[in-house]
C-alpha cells in the first residue's frame, strides 16, 4: 500500500512539472502553443511508463513528431546550417548509442520533439543537464549497474533549464 502511495504522489508531481513547463517554454518555443501541450502531454505518460516499465510505446513520440513535421516551417525551418551540423551529428551519435544498446530509441525522438520545440542550443541544455543527472544518480543511487530509464533525467534537464533561462530574463 506504502508503494501505490509513494507512486501516486510521484506521478502528481510529475504532472504538475509538465504543467509548469508548459507554462515556462511560451517564451522560448518554436512550434505552436498546441504542438507544445500534446508534445508534454504525450512526453508526460512516457515518463510515467519509463520509469515504472523501462520501456514505452514508440507512438508516444511518434505522434508529436509527425505534428513538428507538419509544422516544419515553424520548428525545424528555423535551425541554421550549423544548428543542422550539430543536429546531424547528434541524431548519429544516438543511432550508435541505440545499435549499441546503450540507449533505447524513444530517447532519439524525444530529443527530436525538444529540438523541434526549443531549437537546437536549448536542447543541448536540456541534454547535457540530463546527462549530468543521470551520472550523479549512477555514482551515488546505482551500485548494482542497473539500467536507467532516461526520460526522467530528460525531463529534470528540461525543467532545469527553463527555470534556468526564466530567471536569466
Amino acid at each position: 500500500m506504502k508503494n501505490n502511495y509513494k507512486n501516486n504522489i510521484l506521478i502528481l508531481i510529475l504532472l504538475l512539472g509538465q504543467l509548469s513547463i508548459i507554462w515556462m517554454s511560451l517564451p522560448y518555443i518554436l512550434c505552436s502553443k498546441i504542438i507544445l501541450i500534446l508534445s508534454t502531454g504525450f512526453f508526460s505518460y512516457a515518463i510515467i511508463s519509463d520509469f515504472f516499465n523501462q520501456e514505452f510505446y514508440l507512438l508516444l513520440a511518434i505522434i508529436p513528431i509527425i505534428s513538428l513535421i507538419i509544422e516544419w516551417k515553424n520548428s525545424f525551418g528555423a535551425f541554421t546550417a550549423g544548428e543542422w551540423k550539430i543536429f546531424l551529428i547528434l541524431v548519429f551519435v544516438f543511432f550508435i548509442l541505440i545499435l549499441s544498446k546503450k540507449i533505447g530509441s524513444g530517447d532519439l525522438f524525444y530529443f527530436i520533439i525538444f529540438c523541434g520545440i526549443y531549437g537546437v542550443g536549448i536542447s543541448l541544455h536540456i541534454l547535457l543537464i540530463a546527462c549530468c543527472t543521470a551520472l550523479i544518480y549512477i555514482i551515488f543511487h546505482n551500485k548494482n549497474n542497473i539500467a536507467l530509464p532516461f526520460l526522467p533525467f530528460l525531463f529534470l534537464g528540461q525543467w532545469l533549464t527553463l527555470i534556468t533561462l526564466l530567471l536569466l530574463l
